[in-house]
């Protein structure tokens, strides 16, 4: 009886598995193998083997032959590049090694695997490895001591600065029920800018009100909002200081000064410290408006990116090939509508509206 263990590669009825787990179904050996599909045409699909029924070989990786890729765009051998591909959790992460190999990761929840186990499909390289190849050109960094880069805070930032510390001390001493996003999060995006604690803020009171929750979290919130509407990023201290330190740099926006990069971790502080900069240094400033939706073509399968959750790891594939073998036109017609430019323009029925008197049909 060969011997069969969890995250072995198989082959079964002319296909690619890869092994989750096995079960014994009796004392004489016989054991289910349960797989997911590990080839093209079955990538994605579970199974169960029993192994005094079906014909199981393992696939052994000794015998591994590299051959030419002649897919379209080199589709089957193609190299995903991220300078911060996730946002630190580990299910996402995993879902970038998903796209390359699906069954790389053998867990559902893209959680129970170690670096080990996918260090086939990342690189990581470290500022050493890249001081060594660069030598003189690897610029050392400047330690500047805080003093130079610290400000006093003003009197409506200390006003806010109390309320937050008064909100995180009911959270510690249990006086107010909420979650870490007033106890922490609330802080972290006024360090950003008022407009970003703001915009949270708002969206977390308008939460709660749909929840009807009554835990005085709410009223804190909009105590919050109210100290918060005279403070705006262009009065605080801290754009003060950035101004001083883009002085020191010479920097003011000509063509001729140097290039800077200002990170912010949030949209909101982004778009607003735009235009604060480009009012004082006198600069034409237009935002372009950033495409939502991303398309990639993989081979035979499609992904659809939304912008808004991307960072939170999902997306939409669409297999090709499954919707050909199933030769359904309301499968072609779903794909056409996700994808297409222009709005889905076939007319339906108004009386199979989805909503009463909502004008128009489904």
């Amino acid at each position: 009886m060969k011997n069969f263990t969890a995250g072995m590669r198989v082959l079964c009825r002319d296909a690619e598995w890869l092994i989750t787990h096995l079960k014994s179904v009796n004392s004489i050996d016989d054991m289910a193998v349960y797989c997911i599909g590990a080839d093209d045409f079955n990538r994605g699909h579970e199974a169960v083997f029993l192994t005094q029924l079906e014909e199981i070989q393992p696939v052994d990786p000794r015998l591994t032959k590299l051959v030419p890729d002649d897919s379209g765009g080199y589709a089957k051998a193609k190299l995903f590049l991220e300078a911060t591909p996730h946002n630190g959790k580990r299910e996402t992460f995993g879902r970038l090694i998903s796209l390359l190999d699906p069954s790389a990761i053998p867990d559902p929840k893209l959680q129970a695997y170690e670096a080990r186990d996918i260090s086939p499909f990342f690189l990581m390289r470290f500022k050493e490895d890249i001081r060594e190849e660069a030598g003189e050109h690897f610029a050392s960094r400047e330690v500047v001591p805080l003093a130079e880069t610290s400000i006093h805070a003003t009197p409506q930032e200390e006003t806010v600065y109390g309320i937050l510390a008064d909100m995180r001390q009911k959270v510690l001493d249990k006086r107010l029920k909420a979650n870490a996003i007033v106890q922490w999060g609330m802080y972290k995006s006024f360090l950003s800018s008022p407009e970003a604690c703001g915009s949270t803020a708002e969206k977390r009171c308008k939460l709660l009100r749909r929840k009807a929750s009554d835990t005085g979290e709410a009223e804190s919130l909009e105590k919050l909002i109210r100290a918060l509407e005279p403070v705006s990023i262009e009065k605080i201290a801290r754009f003060r200081l950035l101004l001083q330190e883009l002085e020191k740099t010479g920097w003011n926006g000509s063509a001729s000064g140097p290039r800077l990069l200002l990170f912010t971790e949030s949209r909101v502080t982004q778009a607003r410290l735009c235009r604060a900069l480009a009012a004082h240094f006198k600069l034409k400033f237009r935002q372009e408006d950033r495409p939502r939706w991303a398309i990639l073509l993989t081979g035979s399968r499609i992904c659809l990116f939304d912008a808004h959750t991307y960072t939170q790891g999902r997306y939409m594939q669409m297999n090709l090939d499954e919707a050909f073998a199933r030769r359904a036109t309301k499968i072609f017609e779903a794909i056409s509508a996700l994808i297409s430019r222009k709005p889905w323009l076939r007319k339906r029925n108004p009386r199979n509206c989805c909503t009463k008197n909502c004008g128009r049909g489904v």
